[in-house]
């Protein structure tokens, strides 16, 4: 199974070359291609489980960069590239992709799908707006999106970090009680502590957990900690 595939188009001629991916089992087709001035347009039948990134680059085999992105209609979607053409032969393909296994075309931490659902807030081909704070709350957007909170809501900031010693470890994000898909529990109470936003609250696992670690830096936050059962403090 696929989850995305792609249209390539040239300037003044269009070229189909169908690529199968995982989770897509249904073709998408080029409707319309027009060129306004410096403005590029490619119209494209689309589906509301997809979403669409229009790519270009000078020539066919040159570097292909994301020039536009935008959730897929129940009909058509319309990609525009407004920037001026370097070369006549500008070449473009259109890459469609799963809404529910989205990419990160920025790179900038924070999913396409995401970015397009917030598109007031987020540009899904802009990485800077990842160390933005539009609520102003001191958590910028990537962390808002890390830590599951609203980026749009300053009274949306807090959330719950996990600590257990046996199953823990301090590379995870200390958002989940358990290990999966990159998530995880914190080994350590500090590193729990440090990922930490003020407000938040810390469970921290016990049952034969064993803490060895009496003194916290909380830096300057405050916070609850909750034992999560016998939990030793050595």
């Amino acid at each position: 199974m696929n989850n995305r595939a792609i249209r390539r188009i040239q300037i003044f001629a269009v070229f189909i070359f169908p690529v199968s991916f995982r989770g897509l089992a249904q073709d998408f087709a080029i409707q319309s291609v027009t060129q306004t001035g410096q403005v590029i347009s490619v119209s494209v039948g689309s589906d509301t489980n997809s979403y669409y990134i229009l790519n270009g680059a000078v020539a066919a085999t040159g570097a292909f960069k994301a020039v536009a992105i935008d959730l897929g209609g129940p009909v058509s979607t319309l990609l525009s590239d407004a920037f001026p053409l370097p070369d006549p032969h500008f070449f473009y393909h259109v890459v469609r992709n799963a809404v529910m296994t989205p990419l990160d075309t920025d790179g900038d931490g924070i999913d396409d799908v995401f970015e397009l659902g917030l598109s007031g807030y987020l540009d899904a081909l802009d990485p800077s707006d990842a160390q933005e704070d539009p609520d102003v709350d001191t958590v910028n957007n990537l962390r808002e999106f890390q830590r599951g909170t609203d980026l749009t809501d300053p009274l949306s900031v807090n959330t719950s970090l996990y600590a257990n010693a046996d199953i823990g470890d301090d590379a995870f994000d200390g958002l989940s009680p358990v290990s999966s898909n990159g998530h995880g529990p914190k080994q350590t109470i500090q590193s729990a502590i440090d990922e930490s936003v003020s407000g938040d609250d810390i469970h921290v696992a016990g049952d034969g957990s064993s803490y060895n670690e009496s003194v916290w830096d909380l830096g300057g936050k405050n916070l609850i900690l909750f034992p999560d059962g016998n939990v030793v403090v050595e």
